[in-house]
């Protein structure tokens, strides 16, 4: 999988995985290229690096 990434503001785009967090991912389906990926587009394995993102994440979604 190749992938490049562009910088987006978590509260504009909160289903949008950081690109450090897709390394030894699968995607669950096709996507087209220059698609955004969402949450739902990968399994993103677990660690501690996705448990603080996603809560950050949900801070952001409760700020909204």
């Amino acid at each position: 999988m190749e992938l490049r990434g562009e910088t987006v503001r978590i509260s504009e785009l909160p289903d949008a995985p950081p690109i450090g967090l897709l390394s030894g991912s699968r995607l669950r389906h096709s996507v087209a290229a220059g698609q955004t990926l969402m949450t739902s587009d990968v399994d993103i394995p677990h660690s501690l690096a996705k448990k603080a993102w996603e809560s950050i994440r949900q801070q952001s979604l409760e700020l909204a």
